[in-house]
């Protein structure tokens, strides 16, 4: 999962639409980039930078962990997103095992490029001057945890016109909520520590993200992301769109508990320290504020991103597969010819980004005179905007001063 993987340039064709209406997500995959999903990251630039919090971007690092990086290369395992300390997007970011990732950029589809734009435009009531010059679309296709509980199938696509950015993010299927003892996150991170959690990220109901919504389409979440800020749509960021969120039973002035309520990690042997919260629905869970000590290796955290205790059978599989002399000795052997191989790796991977660096850079000089070439272009509408104003202005001036001096004449006329 470690190896850095550059995308051919050669295959960088869009032939199919984004966003799609009601997540139908189409199986035909045409002219797309399909990611290794054993390689881990895919790297890639794109003709208009991305703007991600006021930072112009033009190079992607892509994972199969369903996360996309802005200008750095992403850490290998799932970090959680208040110490990513990276500039990313997650749309639902957990340990995957299996699955597929494809990969599209276009300048040139100007179908897609119109319907993203129109899209944005329904929803952001000041975004009536943005027009998309560049529409880059990932697809987590089929998405396995490690626990094999089914596939999950989402989207992230991006539109910019190099100076202003919007994330559009759609989910298909979410048959999972949690990978390798770990609740999937959801949401945004900054390369100063700052980040925004989407709704029910890092907790058993994340994979009720299917059925929500943050716009008027109702069929996926729209953000700008271009500002110091990333920007809701919505007057009232808490009126999400619960579709399918159970509803709680009442009685009278008695609230009873629905029929299914999200699993609690520690059923009724809640750890001391750890408080047992009850939500509107009257379901109870067991949170707790510090790390527990049985948690996954190398993952510490805090409440907003839950923990799962290791499930019984995998734990009964580690110590079956650490027992006896064979993997003993096949672990020496990896042991002793590791420092070789990890030395040969990260030459390669060194050397793969050094030349991503310098194709990155010979690219930025024609990213510049194209998006000063767009900075000119607003400029001269926003001349002509203010020309045409002021020339109104002196019509009406005129107008009302010609109706004022008939008033005089006819006033004395009949005097």
């Amino acid at each position: 999962m470690g190896k850095f993987q550059p995308l051919p340039k050669a295959k960088l064709a869009v032939n199919s639409e984004v966003p799609y209406r009601f997540s139908e997500i189409p199986r035909d995959f045409q002219g797309s980039v399909r990611l290794e999903f054993s390689a881990g990251q895919h790297a890639t630039t794109m003709d208009v930078p991305v703007v991600y919090m006021e930072v112009p971007y033009s190079d992607i690092y892509i994972s199969p962990n369903g996360i996309v990086g802005f200008g750095e290369r992403l850490p290998d395992g799932v970090t959680p997103l208040q110490r990513l300390n990276r500039s990313a997007i997650a749309p639902f970011y957990a340990p995957a095992s299996d699955g597929t990732v494809y990969y599209r950029s276009t300048s040139s589809d100007q179908r897609l490029l119109r319907r993203l734009t129109d899209y944005i435009h329904k929803t952001f009531a000041d975004s009536m001057d943005f027009q998309t010059l560049q529409a880059t679309i990932v697809t987590w296709d089929g998405i396995q945890n490690k626990e094999n509980d089914g596939r999950a199938t989402f989207q992230l696509a991006l539109a910019s016109d190099g100076m202003i950015s919007y994330a559009l993010i759609q989910f298909l299927a979410l048959p999972w909520s949690a990978s390798a003892g770990t609740y999937a996150q959801s949401g945004f991170a900054m390369p100063d520590g700052r980040y925004q959690s989407n709704t029910n990220s890092g907790g058993p109901d994340v994979k009720e993200l299917v059925g929500l919504s943050n716009n008027p389409e109702g069929t996926s979440f729209i953000f700008r992301i271009s500002g110091s800020v990333i920007e809701d749509p919505r007057e009232n960021p808490d009126d999400y769109e619960y579709t399918n969120y159970d509803q709680t039973d009442y009685d009278g002035d008695d609230k009873k508990p629905p029929a299914q309520c999200p699993v609690d990690p520690y059923n009724d042997r809640c750890p001391e320290g750890c408080n047992i919260l009850t939500d509107e629905r009257m379901c109870s869970r067991c949170v707790c504020a510090e790390p527990q000590p049985d948690n996954a290796e190398g993952m510490t955290d805090d409440a907003t991103h839950e923990k799962l205790p290791e499930p019984p059978h995998l734990a009964r599989h580690n110590l079956i597969e650490n027992r006896g002399p064979t993997n003993a000795v096949h672990t020496q052997e990896k042991t002793e010819n590791s420092g070789d191989t990890r030395n040969e790796e990260e030459e390669r991977r060194q050397e793969k980004e050094r030349r991503l660096q310098q194709e990155t850079q010979r690219e930025r000089e024609r990213l510049r005179q194209k998006i000063d070439e767009r900075r000119r272009e607003y400029d001269r509408h926003q001349i002509q905007r203010q020309q045409e104003e002021r020339h109104k202005n002196q019509e009406e001036k005129m107008l009302q001063g010609s109706m004022h001096e008939g008033g005089q004449e006819q006033c004395k006329c009949l005097c």
